[in-house]
């Protein structure tokens, strides 16, 4: 997930739809897949746990989230555009799967090496 700047909204460029994040209600979770892979770690089906059980509270259920999906700087910026997406849908994949979550409430973006979460 992709960390928003507090008290403000910040638009965000998905595939021709601009979508607007309110950082007052963002969380950003440091995701761990295998390398070189969409598929995640054992320690980060557990954090997804907690997440997905939030999710599916009453709380936050009228809202929708934005699962952004990040990369290393390493091999050409199409394949880690392509990675980074697949990783976003894989978390999304999952909530949906083993929780209650309306999977039109998870919106996935894949950033590649363009917004680096460790430049």
């Amino acid at each position: 997930m992709t960390p928003g700047y507090a008290g403000q909204r910040k638009p965000v460029q998905i595939e021709q739809t601009t979508i607007f994040v309110d950082a007052t209600r963002s969380v950003s979770l440091e995701v761990y897949f295998n390398y070189d892979s969409a598929k995640f770690t054992e320690r980060t089906r557990a954090q997804l746990a907690s997440l997905g059980q939030a999710l599916s509270s009453q709380a936050l259920a009228p809202y929708r989230y934005l699962i952004a999906g990040h990369t290393d700087a390493v091999g050409s910026d199409q394949y880690n555009l392509d990675l980074s997406r697949r990783r976003a849908m894989a978390v999304r994949d999952y909530l949906i799967s083993a929780f209650p979550i309306d999977p039109h409430r998870l919106v996935t973006v894949g950033f590649g090496f363009r917004q680096l979460k460790r430049p």
